[in-house]
């Protein structure tokens, strides 16, 4: 039993309903006069209550008090259906959007009956989160007082998203989808060890004097959690170990146990979502995870770098970094062939990889081109400047702009609609604005340096006369013509060229004379 609940009396325990009701239950049971009055005698009331229910000495006993209760901490703790915030869901609708996804598309994604099934998702990825502190604090392993553990317990309740880069929790409120924050056993044993060494008169040299201080100015969990975890991150030094690439990766399969998920990235703040039980739960249900761990200074593969989710349908399908809450790759693993050199083993891997690319730059290009009202969704053409590179990337130049959509991004259009497109096509090629077509009777007209987009020329059945653009962006169409006697082709043709008129040896011949370009 706890020998000093006094500390709770600073975060108003003894008021509690819960306190009080197990303090006249104690009453009642032992005749005892004057422990509902009593504040102290309150809260050892609760304290007794709590340590018989989650703390039984008798394993049995206590797993099945746990989960006779767990379900009424479920209800006061899960996001319920009826508090879901529609924002969750127009945050995953732009996330698709970013992906180069139509917006028709997306709206299909988004049915009644499959927010839902993602309600449920979420809701069960916070149970599980939950469960792993529950049963941490509740284990024979966590050998610390009931009052500093219902004390974590209190303070977990109310720990929404970590910010990684300011050190800080939002606090959980009712309309919160995030799962709990993963259980951080070497900062939470810190935070347990330095509550005990000043509320129970043990030495405290071993704690920073700044935990120190949070603890007699009575800081809630949360801030003495983010204070534990800022000193260990402090205390590894990032910068020491980043520039180490050297490691192995290692794969956690599919239906795999997730707690070897969460136990290989625990004490290290990967950002990571799948640090948590439930997210990683989410993802060995749905396929496996592949992590790669540099060395630290000891040459051990324990640093988490980049982690590859896939699946058997789709082969890879997300690859996060862990430099930051972006979740971005750094800048050493970049430089190296590591994450690249995987994605070529992986089915869809290097696909995956240029598709992630391009809409991310389609996305930057696309943010930096119009403002959007958060409210109304109005938005406001910014008419940024281009460079070079963002015009060459834009209209699809030097490759094509691949997303995760049935078709073309519509983000492309929407941006070129508010371009003068021949005037930037012009400064690309080094020509004048009339030298680049985008018209089939602005391509045919001849000296055209350009044509920008498909050009259809399946009605011509001769290629007497024809004066083809140099170069074109698209896809090219001569599917009547009988005969290749004439034809000139353009040095570049940006999609396929489709002369289905022509014969098998016909295609050959001019495949020998024009080898870089695609002829179907």
């Amino acid at each position: 039993m706890a020998e000093n609940p006094e500390f709770l009396k600073a975060y108003r325990t003894h008021e509690k309903p819960e306190a009080i009701r197990a303090a006249q239950r104690k009453e009642k049971r032992t005749g005892q006069k004057g422990i509902t009055r009593d504040r102290t005698e309150r809260i050892k009331a609760y304290l007794e209550r709590l340590e018989n229910i989650f703390l039984n000495p008798d394993q049995r006993v206590r797993e099945r008090n746990i989960e006779l209760l767990k379900p009424a901490i479920y209800e006061n703790a899960l996001i319920r259906e009826e508090n879901f915030p529609e924002s969750y869901f127009e945050f995953q609708k732009q996330q698709l959007v970013d992906k180069g996804i139509s917006k028709e598309q997306v709206e299909r994604e988004f049915s009644q009956e499959k927010k839902k099934e993602e309600i449920s998702r979420v809701r069960e990825s916070q149970r599980l989160s939950l469960d792993a502190w529950i049963d941490y604090l509740s284990g024979d392993n966590c050998k610390y007082p009931t009052d500093l553990k219902y004390f974590v317990m209190q303070g977990v309740f109310r720990l929404g998203n970590f910010n990684t880069g300011a050190y800080s929790f939002t606090k959980r409120i009712e309309t919160t989808t995030a799962p709990f924050p993963e259980v951080d056993r070497q900062a939470l044993s810190i935070i347990l060890g330095g509550l005990e060494a000043r509320h129970y008169n043990k030495p405290t040299e071993n704690y920073s004097p700044a935990l120190l201080d949070l603890i007699d100015k009575n800081k809630n969990f949360d801030d003495l959690y983010a204070l534990a975890m800022r000193e260990i991150d402090q205390m590894a030094d990032k910068s020491e170990i980043l520039p180490i690439t050297e490691g192995e990766w290692r794969i956690f399969k599919k239906g795999s146990n997730p707690q070897k998920l969460v136990d290989a990235l625990a004490g290290i703040r990967s950002n990571l979502c799948i640090a948590d039980i439930g997210s990683a739960t989410a993802y060995l249900n749905q396929g496996s995870v592949e992590i790669y761990f540099s060395h630290n200074s000891a040459k051990q593969p324990v640093v988490p770098r980049i982690a590859i989710a896939r699946n058997d349908n789709v082969g890879v399908y997300e690859v996060r970094g862990t430099y930051n809450k972006n979740e971005d790759v750094d800048s050493y693993i970049e430089e190296t062939d590591i994450l690249i050199n995987r994605l070529k083993n992986i089915p869809n891997g290097e696909s995956f990889a240029k598709k992630d690319a391009d809409m991310k730059r389609m996305t930057k290009l696309y943010n930096r081109f119009f403002k959007i009202d958060k409210k109304t969704k109005e938005k406001t053409s910014l008419n940024p400047e281009l460079t070079r590179d963002d015009l060459s990337f834009l209209y699809e130049i030097d490759d094509s702009i691949d997303g995760f959509g049935y078709q073309k991004d519509p983000r492309i259009e929407e941006i070129t609609n508010q371009r003068k497109i021949k005037e930037d096509l012009a400064f690309l090629f080094n020509c004048r604005p009339d030298q680049i077509s985008t018209t089939k009777d602005e391509a045919l007209k001849g000296d055209i340096i350009f044509h920008y987009g498909d050009l259809y020329l399946d009605s011509l059945t001769s290629a007497e006369g024809l004066k083809l653009p140099e170069k074109i962006g698209g896809d090219l169409y001569l599917d009547s013509l009988t005969s290749a006697e004439g034809l000139k082709l353009p040095e570049k043709i940006g999609g396929g060229l489709y002369l289905s008129g022509l014969t098998y040896n016909q295609k050959k011949i001019l495949r020998r004379r024009y080898p870089n370009l695609e002829i179907l």
